[in-house]
């Protein structure tokens, strides 16, 4: 086992355990939806601006790299138990806590 192998043992379990089943459709006309698991996160972001605390409302979904390689800005996530609908606002980024480039992380409404 690779060093990527083992740091995914530990994010894989989390995607288990806490995903939810979607599928991801690039933006364009024609592009097909990709099954997928995502973590959904509705918590509010609090940062701080040197003048005082801001808190930022809104949903972030998270993804693995190994099922969505590459998404995008405007690609939409849908949720498979509900239907719902999820437009990618932001592009999307990968956190600095994760140097095996595991897990895709972006804005959604």
């Amino acid at each position: 086992m690779t060093p990527a192998d083992i740091a995914a043992l530990p994010v894989d379990a989390v995607f288990a355990t806490f995903g939810v089943a979607a599928s991801y459709t690039a933006p364009g006309i024609g592009a097909v939806a990709v099954p997928c698991t995502v973590l959904l996160d509705a918590a509010d972001r609090v940062f701080d601006t040197g003048q005082g605390r801001g808190v930022v409302k809104g949903r972030v979904v998270e993804v693995r790299i190994s099922e969505i390689a590459a998404p995008a800005r405007a690609g939409t996530f849908t949720i498979t138990a509900t239907s719902e609908v999820l437009k990618v606002t932001e592009d999307p980024r990968i956190a600095e806590d994760d140097p095996e480039r595991l897990v895709w992380i972006m804005r959604v409404s």
